[in-house]
């Protein structure tokens, strides 16, 4: 797998995401985990953030927000508007990786 080639699954992740479709399984899920084997000082996210474990991306506010369960959430998926939100913000953060 080609570095694009983990962008663009981490992208299709999270449009299944935002889509209701599909579960977030953080690292288990996550094509740029995979090939990066959590190494974040080389992953394309680390990289543009200088930070590990996606710190810096819409992704704490994602499970921030499924963590403190303010709403009826499913686990990990876009069951709520902020939820949804959160999701659709990851989407398009990952996106601008490209």
């Amino acid at each position: 797998m080609t570095k694009q080639e983990a962008i663009e699954g981490s992208i299709a992740k999270w449009r299944k995401i935002v889509a209701g479709e599909e579960r977030d399984r953080g690292i288990n899920d996550c094509p740029l985990c995979e090939m990066y084997d959590v190494n974040c000082s080389e992953c394309p996210i680390g990289v543009k953030t200088g930070a590990k474990y996606c710190e810096g991306t819409p992704y704490i506010q994602w499970l921030e927000h499924q963590e403190v369960k303010t709403c009826e959430c499913s686990r990990l998926m876009a069951s709520c508007p902020a939820c949804k939100r959160a999701a659709e913000a990851m989407l398009r953060w990952l996106e601008g990786l490209c």
